[in-house]
């Protein structure tokens, strides 16, 4: 990951809602902080929400955009998509800004 880094836009970390802390990669998160980060937390289906949602806040109070999905019933997949989109147009506006100045 280190050698590709200047390649990456986006990074993506898909966690188990269940467990948002432990099944998170650390290592991933001190090479990555400079990056706009989405975290996918899976298994929404199998969560408890009301603990679930506290780990939501905590994470985005660390700089994350975070989607809760559930893959089995197809719910909140297409937010992934949209927050993609969003994040990749703030990063091309920053090129574009870099490439007038």
């Amino acid at each position: 990951i280190n050698e590709k880094l200047g390649l990456i836009d986006i990074v993506f970390e898909v966690i188990d809602a269940r467990i948002p802390y432990t099944s998170k990669n650390k290592e991933i998160e001190a090479m990555t902080k400079n990056k706009p980060r989405i975290l996918i937390m899976t298994k929404k289906d199998l969560c408890d929400l009301e603990i679930t949602n506290k780990w939501i806040k905590y994470y985005e109070n660390l700089g994350y955009n975070v989607i809760l999905v559930d893959l089995i019933h197809d719910k909140n997949i297409n937010n992934i998509l949209n927050v993609t989109n969003k994040l990749a147009y703030d990063v091309n506006e920053k090129r574009r800004k870099k490439l007038h100045d």
